[in-house]
């Protein structure tokens, strides 16, 4: 998709960008007339949004102001028009050629018009079957949900993913401006819930996690209720799903021991740090923010030395992503990480070379570049991005070329200080324990 106009949110840092677009589109729509495309036609609903928010650009004069937003005043007519003037029968084509972005606005679109004849039943189960986030963004819309309620209970009933929504919908708590409320079908019995939970619980492969929360639904009368045997169920398989994952041969567990020695007492061993195997360091997301941080997992190298190497290690300068929880911390690769593992829930960047890798660092840590990254955040309890919504995320090379040279040797050089200041920390430590154990 070519660069559009796209309003997210009255958060988005980056809607300056958008606001200064959505002025040239305007001018473009006066001169060369309505657009033809249906990528065209939902670009005007986000311009449409900009202006209704209020928003401007400083130099607009309000005299220009005015007549930018007065043009927006027939786009709902031509909106609507267009989408009336759309085959049923080629929406489904016509809508997987949109971005993701477009394709939430779509719904957005068909909702607010009330355009229900558009959609053909059929056509519906097939595109939110299909991907669960599509069910998730129908979801928001109300009118969609009730005007196909037949539709949208037999594809919650047949997903067995559907306990994600109804676990997002009773227990995650919602407190985001992109966490929209969703709607189930009328026709979605407090049973029906039930038997959804009761089918993830029974499938092959529930995740330790979403059946843990499945344990702390709260009963409610009018909403969802869980019975006295599917809370013990629920229950006994989080228990066993956590045993497992401790017995599993593939998880690496920590020994430690421990001593205190006081200082006015002699003979008392000082502290002693055991891990019973020693295999390649492991980093998950908190601990890629800190220089040097406590690693306390390791992995085998013995039983995991394929994975690591194609999937987990990383090296000096590698960019790395944290992908749910906290989106977007972005930490550079030091030096001492060389050949260290992380989580596959960080998402690695690897750089072309090292004359473009602070730049991007630089780039991807600055406002702008974390609402990116923020707003191709989905999911239904755990907020996530994956590494297709990273790499759809545009880096601008700037014009001035010796400006950009100079951000990412900024960045390297203080990547190169950082790892010399490691060294030397290093340094004092092992100085530290040797006048501790009298060797020196």
């Amino acid at each position: 998709m070519q660069d559009r106009v796209c309003y997210l949110s009255k958060d988005d840092l980056f809607v300056g960008h958008y606001i200064e677009m959505a002025g040239k589109r305007i001018q473009e729509v006066s001169e060369e007339g309505v657009p033809t495309d249906l990528e065209g036609i939902v670009e005007l609903w986000h311009i449409k949004r900009i202006f209704e928010e209020g928003y401007r650009l400083q130099e607009w004069t309000d005299a220009e102001y005015e007549k930018l937003k007065s043009s927006t005043n027939g786009y709902n007519a031509i909106i609507a028009n267009f989408f009336n003037g759309l085959n049923p029968t080629k929406i489904k084509s016509k809508f997987e050629l949109l971005e993701w972005t477009y394709k939430k606005t779509f719904w957005e679109i068909i909702d607010a018009y009330k355009l229900y004849r558009l959609i053909e039943p059929e056509t519906l189960r097939e595109i939110v079957s299909k991907n669960n986030n599509y069910l998730r963004e129908v979801l928001k819309c109300k009118g969609i949900v009730e005007k196909f309620k037949n539709v949208i209970r037999e594809v919650l009933l047949n997903n067995v993913n559907s306990a994600h929504i109804i676990l997002d919908k009773f227990v995650a708590k919602q407190d985001l401006y992109r966490d929209s409320e969703l709607h189930l079908p009328s026709n979605l019995t407090i049973e029906d819930k039930e038997q959804i939970l009761i089918h993830y619980l029974q499938s092959d492969d529930p995740n330790v996690n979403y059946v843990r929360l499945i344990t702390q639904i709260k009963d409610d009368k009018n909403q969802i209720r869980l019975s006295p045997k599917t809370r013990l169920f629920a229950e006994r398989l989080e228990k066993k799903l956590n045993e497992d994952l401790l017995n599993d041969p593939r998880t690496v567990t920590t020994h430690w021991s421990f001593g205190v020695q006081f200082i006015d007492e002699e003979g008392i061993a000082p502290v002693v740090h055991k891990i019973n195997e020693k295999g390649v360091p492991f980093l998950g997301g908190r601990e890629i923010m800190t220089l040097n941080p406590i690693v306390d997992k390791y992995l085998s190298i013995k039983i995991h030395q394929e994975r690591i190497q194609k999937e987990l290690e990383v090296f000096e300068n590698y960019i790395l992503v944290s992908d749910r929880g906290t989106i977007g911390k972005v930490q550079i690769v030091p030096r001492h990480w060389n050949g260290w593992a992380v989580s596959q829930n960080i998402i690695k960047i690897v750089p072309a070379d090292d004359d473009i890798a602070g730049y991007i660092y630089a780039y991807l840590n600055c406002d702008y570049a974390k609402i990116l990254i923020q707003r191709e955040t989905y999911g239904a309890v755990v907020d996530m991005v994956d590494e297709n919504n990273v790499s759809s995320i545009p880096i601008p090379l700037l014009k001035n070329v010796n400006k950009q040279k100079e951000i990412n040797n900024l960045v390297l050089e203080a990547n190169n200080i950082l790892y010399h200041a490691y060294q030397k920390e290093q340094e004092a430590i092992s100085m530290m324990n040797d006048v501790l154990n009298n060797k020196i």
